[in-house]
């Protein structure tokens, strides 16, 4: 008997706070904009350095999403955020670089995620 007493109570308390209007976000971090550096080849650069703009602010450095052992990165991310990024990638030497933009939907909590690889010709 107490089991069901708890279950409806916990039951009508759900109801009152999807009632209430009141917005309950997680804490699970979400990269807007999952970002993969390759070579002409198809080759994964590790060494390549990657920034991005959320809505034309200043550049910031993206972070490292699946860093490697011995140093370089597969996978580079951005915070979680909805907007315009402009994603830039350049190679460890400078020398290459390639940018692309991305609109990224999202709510008040979270962006809904997104993908794309940049190839430095």
């Amino acid at each position: 008997m107490r089991v069901i007493l708890s279950a409806a109570l916990l039951f009508g308390a759900s109801l009152l706070s999807a009632c209430s209007g009141e917005l309950f976000c997680t804490d699970i971090f979400v990269s807007a904009v999952s970002v993969t550096v390759k070579d002409a080849q198809g080759n994964i650069l590790k060494d390549a350095r990657v920034a991005y703009s959320l809505d034309g602010a200043a550049m910031e450095d993206a972070a490292c999403f699946s860093p490697e052992t011995g140093g370089g990165c597969e996978l580079w991310s951005t915070r979680d955020q909805p907007g315009d990024y402009l994603v830039r990638a350049t190679s460890a030497d400078g020398s290459r670089t390639a940018e692309q933009r991305i609109q990224v939907d999202g709510d008040e909590c979270h962006a809904s995620p997104e993908s794309m690889t940049l190839t430095l010709q």
